[in-house]
């Protein structure tokens, strides 16, 4: 499946733009004193983190399932196999959901001068 493909690999290329120009390796104290904009750097690439990795653990598992469809035969299996799909798909877009909607306004998540608010990400999950 394609998009398991990418999302894994965008994954990973978030991870080295983390440690490359995010700041990740290092201190958060030492980013405080040395240069905060990598901390605003960080936190906007965090919250890529959250999407691309709903995304790169959901699809490769929705891959199985559909070589799981191929596979069986028995229509208990193939139902069970479309239950745990609509599962999995459920989660995936409530985890989107969270992601994106969780700070109001959306950009709150990175910068705190602004006006706005964060929900409870522990209460959601």
């Amino acid at each position: 499946m394609p998009i398991a493909y990418v999302a894994v690999v965008g994954n990973a290329l978030v991870g080295l733009l983390l440690v490359n120009i995010g700041g990740v390796g290092r201190h958060f104290s030492f980013w405080l004193l040395n240069d905060p904009p990598t901390i605003v750097t960080y936190l906007k690439l965090q919250t890529a983190v959250e999407i691309i990795y709903m995304a790169s653990v959901t699809f490769p598992k929705i891959a199985i399932l559909t070589l799981y469809l191929r596979i069986f035969t028995d229509r208990l299996a193939r139902a069970l196999t479309w239950v745990m799909g609509a599962i999995l798909a459920l989660f995936f877009l409530g985890g989107l959901v969270l992601a994106l909607a969780m700070c109001q306004p959306y950009r709150y998540k990175w910068d705190k001068t602004i006006n706005g608010h964060c929900g409870d990400i522990l209460a959601g999950y």
